[in-house]
């Protein structure tokens, strides 16, 4: 849907449009251009968006929860060695 990315980057610039209005924009012109039989309504364009907002929350929980732990990995590793050289020096 086109119309989606050429309206994309209105809501972070600025313009104080609200989500609807945001998403009337879109429907508005991508029925400009659609076929009569393939018009889309408000809901028709809103859902295909929230599913692939709810994968994105799930991909980017998971790689908070990744990254920590990989922190943690560091932070052992770098406290063994430090044991282990503080073993050999002392």
């Amino acid at each position: 849907m086109s119309s989606w990315i050429e309206h994309s980057t209105v809501s972070t610039c600025g313009a104080n449009i609200g989500g609807n209005q945001y998403w009337s924009d879109v429907v508005q012109s991508y029925n400009k251009t659609a076929p009569p039989r393939r018009k889309r309504n408000l809901k028709q364009c809103k859902d295909p968006w929230h599913k692939i907002i709810r994968w994105t929350d799930l991909f980017e929980c998971a790689y908070v929860i990744m990254f920590i732990l990989y922190i943690i990995y560091i932070i052992l590793v770098v406290l063994k060695y430090y044991n282990y050289v503080h073993l050999i020096y002392t």
